[in-house]
């Protein structure tokens, strides 16, 4: 496991200026699948309306299309030149950590291709819980260890390679973590959004997806 100094090294590495510039940083989800994310939680999470946060919001490309949905997204982002990239695009002033953050005040929180990420995932996940309202959801996407290719290749695998994914799920363990953690009604997300606009490869995830065998895991789950 990475110390902080080690993490901060990578991170400054995948948020070169020049990675910045190109959108190319390796640490954002590509804007296809952030959009089919923006379009799911519209949908089957807020509905109508609600205040939604971002937690691990990266380019702002999540939050940017939430807003001009006509929800109320904020984003959490720990590296200051992604947040300060932001401000510059999108004039959004993103959060730097969660610990001064509105308890209760938001209805939804997404975590988009950021849990892998976390040192210590049961940490975040009760101070995130903490910030919802009764009965608000959590919105969680991730590398799934029980995919074709994580099966396929095993260590190999290209999520399990990277050296910032430091915890790598499957849907029990993760339900377990969110149940420990205090979230109830945790169901998986079977059909879920996907990210790609090719449609053999969009046939292809969703047979992988009826199979149980899709990539990516994608859980929502309720705060108690």
């Amino acid at each position: 496991m990475p110390d902080e100094e080690e993490l901060a090294e990578l991170y400054a590495s995948y948020y070169a200026d020049e990675n910045i510039a190109s959108d190319d940083t390796g640490m954002v989800s590509s804007k296809v699948s952030l959009g089919e994310h923006a379009g799911y939680l519209g949908h089957h999470v807020l509905g109508k309306g609600g205040r939604v946060l971002d937690f691990g919001a990266g380019l702002g490309t999540l939050v940017k299309r939430l807003t001009d949905m006509g929800f109320e997204a904020e984003g959490v982002e720990f590296f200051e030149k992604a947040r300060e990239e932001v401000r510059l695009r999108y004039g959004f002033d993103f959060h730097a950590d969660i610990g001064q953050l509105e308890k209760g005040g938001y209805d939804a929180v997404a975590m988009v291709e950021a849990i892998e990420h976390l040192r210590s995932p049961w940490l975040t996940l009760k101070v995130l819980g903490g910030l919802l309202v009764p009965g608000g959801t959590i919105y969680i996407t991730t590398p799934n260890r029980d995919g074709l290719q994580a099966r396929l290749f095993g260590t190999n695998w290209s999520e399990a390679v990277k050296p910032i994914h430091l915890v790598l799920f499957n849907f029990a363990s993760l339900s377990h973590l969110l149940r420990e953690c205090g979230f109830t009604d945790i169901r998986m997300v079977r059909f879920s959004p996907l990210t790609t606009t090719s449609w053999p490869r969009r046939l292809l995830h969703r047979l992988l997806q009826a199979l149980s065998l899709y990539g990516g895991l994608r859980v929502v789950a309720r705060w108690r």
